[in-house]
């Protein structure tokens, strides 16, 4: 009976050593048949997650899952546009909202209240051209009006203020149709205002008149100065333009439309004076109807007040020996008359 050969262990490192080992194996492994030598694995490969066992994952998925699934590069690319676009957005609707707030809002009139008569009620015509209240003097409106004057759309000013009759009533009953300059107030008409233009975009010169507001006769005036006084004496279709006041905070401007001698007086000063009644065509003066109130003339078919041609009536004295003219209202002070 054989005994095996003990089995020797070495422990020394290198290529000697190796060598060794190597051949007490090829002496011994025939003979030992309960020696065994681990096998060598195959060393594995790194694999990144987000890569290969990600892809490999989604491209065994199927194609409507792939298509739907937020790893979708049009989906992660609609999802980083849209985490900066909310901003632009939400400033869209704060715009919208401040100019909602600003054409309904701050551009809207206040409600007219106390008026004398409502606003836009037809008070009256003159030439065809209708005159509307504008509820009370002092009522402020931004509504802008417009005319059509051979297909062209003109401007004529912010229902309904005494200026915008004016310019309307020049549009209209003059022919052809003039315009002056669009001016903030009606003493601008006589201080600023010092051309026109018609409808055919000719250039027209603007007239303009004092008030003389003295009775007294003035010495050694020349035979030319007298001529245009004479020349100044108001006519139909002038614009009759009034100061500011205290009860005209912004002026006032009337249309002439008549103007009737009434009688010649002497005033015991040797001074001869000549009166006329000069009637008026307005708007915003006090924002009545253009009917007979004080003698209560009524007509016979519908037994209703007289619609009158004019809003009021003025009275203007010609001093015959100068001829210088003087109109004297106690509604406000006249600045005088603007002609084209």
């Amino acid at each position: 009976m054989h005994n095996n050969p003990p089995i020797t262990t070495e422990t020394s490192t290198g290529p000697q050593n190796s060598r060794s080992s190597a051949s007490s194996y090829s002496a011994t492994g025939r003979e030992g048949a309960n020696e065994r030598t681990p096998m060598l694995g195959i060393r594995p490969m790194t694999v990144e997650i987000d890569s290969t066992t990600v892809r490999e994952d989604y491209y065994e998925e199927p194609l409507w899952h792939r298509l739907s699934s937020p790893l979708h590069p049009v989906f992660r690319k609609v999802h980083d546009h849209c985490h900066y676009e909310w901003i632009a957005a939400l400033l869209s609707v704060i715009t919208l909202l401040l100019l909602f707030v600003f054409v309904f809002y701050y551009n809207t009139p206040p409600v007219p209240v106390n008026c004398v008569t409502p606003f836009g009620q037809l008070l009256g015509e003159n030439s065809g051209v209708m005159v509307f209240s504008n509820c009370r003097r002092d009522y402020q409106n931004m509504e802008e009006h417009y005319l059509f004057i051979k297909s062209l759309r003109v401007y004529s000013g912010v229902k309904w203020k005494s200026v915008e009759y004016a310019r309307r009533f020049w549009l209209i009953a003059k022919h052809p149709g003039v315009a002056f300059e669009y001016v903030n107030s009606p003493v601008d008409i006589w201080t600023y205002v010092e051309t026109a233009k018609d409808v055919n975009g000719k250039d027209l010169n603007l007239r303009k008149y004092p008030n003389s507001l003295t009775g007294k006769s003035i010495s050694n005036i020349s035979k030319d100065m007298k001529k245009q006084w004479l020349a100044s004496k108001p006519q139909v279709g002038d614009l009759l333009i009034y100061d500011h006041s205290k009860k005209l905070p912004e002026g006032h401007v009337a249309v002439i439309v008549n103007v009737v001698p009434v009688s010649n007086i002497n005033n015991g000063n040797d001074i001869f004076v000549k009166y006329y009644n000069v009637y008026l065509a307005e708007q915003n003066w006090d924002n009545r109807p253009w009917v007979e109130e004080e003698d209560l003339v009524t007509s016979s078919d519908n037994n209703e007040p007289r619609a009158l041609y004019y809003s009021r009536m003025v009275l203007l004295k010609e001093d015959m020996t100068t001829h210088r003219m003087t109109i004297e209202d106690a509604g406000g002070m006249v600045l005088g008359w603007v002609r084209v």
